[in-house]
């Protein structure tokens, strides 16, 4: 799963059993949540590389 949203991309795709790329966008991830994405980038392209 590639998203943008810290809770409805990378947290529901983390509890459907999906890798994660957290597309950051120049901002950090928000340590108040207990999950973590499998990795991050910076645009799609790269996030895409990450999950192949």
């Amino acid at each position: 799963m590639i998203g943008d949203h810290p809770e409805y991309d990378i947290a529901g795709g983390a509890a459907a059993g999906l890798r994660t790329v957290w597309l950051r966008r120049g901002r950090p991830w928000p340590e108040s949540l207990p999950i973590r994405p499998t990795r991050t980038a910076d645009d799609c392209a790269t996030a895409i590389l990450d999950l192949l």
